[in-house]
């Protein structure tokens, strides 16, 4: 839920930021957002955007060491709402 939330956070951040800037932010700490410290063991997450003229990212939590072997070991979200894999979210 801690990740989903950090994941979904920052979704909401880049739309702000699309609205601010005319562009996507490449990165958590662009959107002024780090992995909390309880996640960072746990999980990376990164930001993929492509700022060309039809604007779009990408945010994935890729889970790290034993957390790999969990359900749902990468979770998405894109700026279409898009959210998968579908049944972890």
């Amino acid at each position: 839920a801690e990740l989903q939330a950090l994941v979904t956070t920052a979704a909401t951040r880049q739309s702000q930021f699309l609205v601010d800037r005319r562009r996507y932010a490449e990165s958590l700490e662009t959107l002024g957002m780090s992995v909390p410290a309880s996640l960072a063991s746990r999980y990376a997450v990164a930001i993929a955007a492509n700022n060309d003229a039809a604007p779009r990212y990408t945010i994935t939590a890729t889970a790290l060491g034993s957390q790999a072997h969990d359900k749902c070991p990468t979770l998405t979200v894109d700026n279409a709402g898009n959210r998968t894999p579908a049944g972890c979210w």
